[in-house]
């Protein structure tokens, strides 16, 4: 029996600062809708504590589309562990099923000095296409070429997509059209 091989393209979704915007100013909040806006009390479990989770209706809407996109996998990459699906999807309707990454940083990945990094990295060795989305991913990338450690970050080609949201603004909709043009049949040889 053979294994089946996993979807081109696979989007790691982190929270805070992407779904979840973090600005306290109307201004932070005017690229969406004013009626899109919801604010949510959501428990993270296993820190202990609960958060107020501002986010749009809007983003996951155009969320859900791109999780319908054909050969296209959601997973969180997230903080929030296992919370992210048990306590903010069931409110925000979205991601139940989703899988979460791990938190773990092999030994073979300490070169990329964060989990997140080292999970992105290891989608890139078993998908065509992938979507990073994560308001701390641009930062990482400049602090490791910053640290002349650029070479490390080959792998970061055409295949790879970041997407690193202003987090008091999270997620707008030219970061999703970018998303979903980067994820569209026929943008890359996705189907493959």
């Amino acid at each position: 029996m053979s294994e089946t091989a996993p979807v081109p393209a696979l989007v790691l979704v982190d929270v805070d600062g992407v779904i979840r915007a973090l600005g306290d100013t109307v201004a932070d909040l005017e690229h969406w809708p004013a009626e899109s806006w919801q604010r949510n009390r959501v428990a993270i479990r296993w820190a202990g504590f609960t958060v107020t989770v501002t986010h749009s209706t809007a983003v996951i809407d155009r969320l859900r589309r791109i999780e319908a996109m054909p050969h296209t996998a959601m997973t969180w990459c997230t903080s929030w562990r296992n919370d992210a699906a048990a306590s903010l999807a069931p409110v925000i309707g979205l991601g139940e099923d989703w899988p979460i990454v791990g938190h773990d940083l092999p030994e073979e990945l300490q070169w990329t000095g964060w989990w997140k990094a080292a999970r992105v990295y290891e989608a890139t060795r078993t998908h065509k296409r992938v979507v990073w989305v994560d308001d701390d991913a641009a930062r990482w990338v400049e602090k490791m070429r910053a640290a002349e450690l650029g070479e490390w970050l080959n792998w970061l080609d055409e295949r790879v997509l970041i997407i690193s949201p202003d987090r008091r603004r999270g997620l707008t909709s030219e970061h999703l059209d970018a998303i979903e043009n980067f994820l569209a049949p026929g943008a890359s040889e996705v189907t493959e």
